[in-house]
């Protein structure tokens, strides 16, 4: 099954870099390889593996996971930062966002918003 080989790799990548393997740890990273999409720390919060964490449990592993750009912060549509899993086979570079129903569509950003991502980024 793709989604643990994907889990324990990654597990195995932070332990190298000084990341404990937690319970929580391996619960978000499996959360967040089975759902690619971005979503806010509250809704992953809720998924059922992870109603046991404690939500500043959560945050500081979210923001460890940033740091070490395993996990990708995105803001959409003035809503609170929402998180997703970086994968280079599934990186989004840009979303839209339905002013109607609050859907998400993954899109290629044009290529003048990659060049001043580039230039910020430096």
């Amino acid at each position: 099954m793709p989604v643990p080989d994907t889990v324990e790799t990654l597990v195995r990548g932070l332990s190298a870099r000084g990341f404990r393997r937690t319970h929580a740890l391996v619960c978000l990273l499996r959360e967040m390889t089975e759902d690619p999409h971005p979503h806010t720390l509250a809704e992953w919060a809720a998924r059922p593996s992870l109603q046991e964490r404690d939500m500043a449990t959560l945050y500081r592993l979210m923001m460890r996971l940033e740091e070490a750009d395993v996990v990708r912060r995105v803001h959409l549509n003035g809503r609170c930062p929402s998180f997703h899993l970086r994968q280079e086979d599934r990186e989004a570079e840009a979303y839209l966002v339905c002013t109607s129903c609050g859907g998400l569509e993954a899109v290629e950003a044009p290529p003048v918003v990659r060049k001043q991502q580039a230039e910020l980024s430096r």
